[in-house]
């Protein structure tokens, strides 16, 4: 089945998980569609009680910039922050992949 993907899109996949507590060791994958610009922000919760209600979430923003060929992630300060969050990038298409952690702070990765 095709899968349309439009340029710019950063579509993120999670490890492989038979129920939404089930411990990974696997990272997220964010993979970038490259030709044009892009932006996309991640929400993620703890998928089991109601504390997103009190902002109990991180949010990441990830801005992908074609022309610099840069993937930026920003931790959003409304949420809490995500300090030693692993993940791993690479672009649609290629096979390699690079390891980001985010540090809390705003975090470039440079993709060819």
């Amino acid at each position: 089945m095709p899968l349309y993907i439009k340029a710019g899109a950063i579509v993120p996949f999670g490890p492989v998980r038979q129920y939404t507590g089930e411990p990974v060791d696997e990272p997220l994958m964010l993979r970038v569609h490259p030709g044009a610009d892009g932006r996309f922000v991640l929400y993620e919760d703890d998928g089991e009680s109601f504390r997103y209600r009190h902002g109990e979430i991180t949010r990441v923003i990830c801005e992908w910039r074609d022309r610099e060929r840069t993937l930026t992630l920003r931790v959003d300060p409304k949420g809490r922050s995500a300090p030693g969050r692993k993940m791993q990038v690479s672009l649609a298409g290629k096979t390699a992949t690079m390891a980001v952690t985010l540090t809390g702070a705003v975090t470039a990765v440079k993709l060819a």
